[in-house]
């Protein structure tokens, strides 16, 4: 069994398999966020819940923890 890592990923070379993983990069995110003790949920948001335009009409922040961890999550994604 051969082990790498490129950029977070975590690649095992086996003789019939290779396979590639970010669980620790994972985990690190979680752990960054306060999220590691947290458990997992097929769906994160209240399916009942409306989501409506703000109120206020002003731009969001980018720069603020959810919209890195989400931005973040979705590296990950489009990674593996």
């Amino acid at each position: 069994m051969n082990q790498n890592k490129i950029v977070g990923i975590e690649i095992t070379i086996n003789e019939n398999s290779i396979s590639i993983s970010q669980q620790k990069y994972i985990e690190y995110i979680l752990q960054q966020e306060h999220m590691n003790s947290t458990n997992p949920v097929g769906t994160p948001l209240d399916c009942n819940v409306q989501i409506e335009p703000n109120p206020d009409g002003k731009q969001g922040s980018h720069s603020n923890s959810y919209v890195c961890l989400l931005g973040e999550l979705q590296w990950v994604t489009n990674v593996t």
